[in-house]
């Protein structure tokens, strides 16, 4: 967990050598879904034209992986319209912890 941490991995890569260690390491927590790790860009200009043509090419072939990616993007939109609400209740004068409506 601290090697991965050290290499600031946002999450672990999927090996047969780490399937056993799959959320089990101390001192690693892999990044939430409010991370796009798809949305992150190369700063080489060259790099990150071939890495959206790669992502774009994926996700019109309908694979496994694009719908891992797809997955992810609407859980982290999800998230960011949670925090939005509740950023928005806070300027209202709201208590966005408060519970509304049947329990």
């Amino acid at each position: 967990g601290s090697l991965a941490t050290g290499f600031v991995l946002l999450r672990l890569p999927k090996m047969p050598e780490l399937r056993e260690y799959n959320g089990k390491l101390k001192h690693f927590t892999p990044a939430g879904p409010e991370i796009n790790i798809h949305g992150i860009p190369f700063l080489d200009k060259a790099r990150e034209a071939a890495r959206q043509k790669r992502l774009a090419a994926e996700l019109a072939a309908g694979g496994k992986n694009a719908k891992q990616i797809k997955a992810e993007q609407r859980k982290a939109q999800q998230l960011q319209r949670q925090k939005d609400k509740r950023k928005d209740a806070v300027a209202k004068g709201r208590n966005p912890h408060k519970k509304r409506g049947r329990n």
